[in-house]
Order: C-alpha cells, then structure tokens, then sequence
C-alpha cells in the first residue's frame, strides 16, 4: 500500500469508442469481460461513441473498465490507502476497497443505469456546467429560477468555481443564462440524457433500494470517501444508505479531495479511462496522474 496514493475513480462522461483497446489482450482482463458478457449480453470493446453515451451502456461499461483498470495498476504495485469516485466512480471505489465483488458491482451498476435511462426517455430534463461563479452564488441563481413545476439545482461541486446544475429543461436554461448574466465565464449544457443527482431522481429510489439491499456488502479494507457528505464511511448498511442518497444528492467532489488531503494523500491516481479528474485535481493544486498515461507510455 502506497502511504501518500489516493485512487480517484471517473464517473459517467469518460468513455469513449476503443476505450479498452489497450487492455482487452491484458489476460488479467479476461474475466471481467467474461462476466460483463454473461450479465450484460454485449461487448462494450466494439461499441461506437453513440452507443456508449446511452446511460443504461455506459455505467455497466465504465464500471467494468475501471475495475480493471485498477487490476493493471494493482498488479504494477500501486495501491491506495484511500479512494473515492466521483458519482459512477463511487461503485469503482468500493469495488477496489472490497465492499462487493466485482459481479454484484456489475450487477448494481447495470440497474442504476437500467433505472437512470428510463428517466431520461421521460426527457425529464438537462445538466449544465457553470465556470466562473462559487457555490453560493450558483445556488443563489438555481433558487430564483426554480418555480413549482420546474427545479433547477446545483449537484455536482467539481471544483470552487465549476459547479454542475440540473433540472428541467426550462429552469436550467434559464438559470444559464442569468450565470452569464453574473459573470460566469461559461455555461455549457452537457451531453447526457436526465437530470442526474437532482431531486427529480427521487423516483428511481424505491426500485434502486430494492436492488441494492439484494447485494453482499462488506466493510472496505481501504478508506472511502462518499460523495453525499465527503466523509470516510465503513458500515456497510450506512454505505448502501449513501448511495441510494447519492442519486438524488449532490456530489461533493471538493469535499472529497479535501478529507483525502486531510487524511494524508499527496498524491492522486487516477483509475480509469480519460483524465478528467487527475486534471481537476492539478487545478486544485495536487499532483496527480492517472493509469491512461500509463498505459500510453507502454
């Protein structure tokens, strides 16, 4: 175990077509695709970008991917002492810290995308990324421009001054445009499907519960970071309990990276295809890298 390493897992956004071409002959890998065929009944290698942007593709993809992701790095040596996963990439993180096994990870993450994807063909609703503008004020903004029958709310603090909104199509357009108006440098719609993490996921949560109190947890044998709430939890009845939260709850990235720091981590290891957080956390200040390089320089 690498005393200073923290592993940081990616969530949804980061796939991409011929994302596991570098570790598809790795034999290491076999089973996990093995597993992934049996459960999900395709094969993710040879899917388009098109494809893999479909919510209930991704999240079972991306899991898969991570995890062995996370085999390479383990069988080169590198080990944390702590980990977290920005909101997908909190199943990566318990996965590594031996909360679940890899088949029942797959199992829980194929019905929260399963789930997720039918809320977004209610088109219930968009997420957009404000640059520029601190938490208070982005919230400031999402309470004048929520109305009874239209929501808009800050869910994923990425950084100080990159806060993720969701909601309903007309509140989150609106409230991109008062952000403008405030002085955020951006405002850009992102390229998914459903209002992740805002309260209108609420409605997944009684199939997702049901789900989830069918799978084996164990306590982890490494620290986990959880996204609700930033802190370090081990009660595998409080670890199911936070990411059910999770679904409708902000994701508190900044918080993480922090108790991560305040616990020791000085180092931050990306696990997983892209390097949207290894860069995040470069922007934060941190060092950090991620298996991606790694894999480029074989």
């Amino acid at each position: 175990m690498e005393k200073h390493t923290a592993f940081i897992f990616p969530g949804q956004g980061s796939q991409y077509k011929g994302m596991a071409d570098s570790l598809k002959e790795w034999a290491p890998a076999k089973p996990f695709f093995e597993e992934f065929m049996h459960q999900m009944g395709y094969d993710f290698t040879l899917m388009s970008d098109d494809e893999l942007s479909v919510t209930q593709v991704t999240q079972p993809s991306l899991f898969t991917l991570s995890c062995i992701h996370y085999e390479y790095l383990k069988s080169l040596g590198h080990t944390p002492f702590i980990t977290a996963g920005h909101s997908l990439g909190e199943y990566t993180a318990l996965y590594a810290a031996g909360a679940f096994s890899f088949a029942d990870g797959l199992s829980l993450v194929a019905c929260r995308g399963r789930l997720m994807h039918e809320v977004s063909l209610e088109n219930a609703g968009k997420m957009a990324a404000i640059i520029g503008l601190d938490l208070e004020k982005v919230c400031r903004i999402c309470q004048d421009c929520s109305k009874d029958n239209e929501i808009v709310e800050a869910v994923n603090i990425n950084a100080k001054n990159q806060i993720v909104i969701s909601g309903n199509h007309q509140a989150v357009e609106t409230a991109c445009l008062k952000a403008k108006e405030l002085g955020a440098k951006r405002a850009i719609v992102l390229q998914v499907s459903a209002p992740f993490h805002s309260s209108i996921m609420r409605n997944i949560r009684k199939d997702f519960v049901q789900k989830i109190e069918e799978i084996s947890f164990h306590r982890p044998n490494i620290m986990v970071v959880q996204n609700v709430d930033g802190k370090i939890h081990q009660d595998p009845f409080r670890l199911k309990h936070n990411l059910v939260m999770q679904l409708y709850s902000p994701v508190r990235w900044v918080d993480c990276m922090e108790e991560m720091s305040i616990k020791g981590a000085q180092r931050f290891m990306e696990c997983g295809p892209k390097k949207v957080l290894s860069s995040l956390a470069k922007s934060m200040g941190f060092e950090a890298n991620s298996s991606e390089d790694m894999l480029n320089k074989q």
